[in-house]
């Protein structure tokens, strides 16, 4: 078990739900941002 899979102390689940919320929004936007039909690789 890897120590950074659990959240800092003090951390509640509704927190972290709402972080992951932000994050979601921001990449949504991103990739919103970016032209389609990325090369992979």
């Amino acid at each position: 078990m890897s120590d950074r899979a659990v959240p800092a102390p003090g951390t509640t689940w509704d927190q972290i739900g709402d972080i992951w919320d932000e994050v979601r929004e921001i990449v949504m936007e991103w990739e919103g941002a970016q032209p389609a039909g990325e090369p992979e690789g």
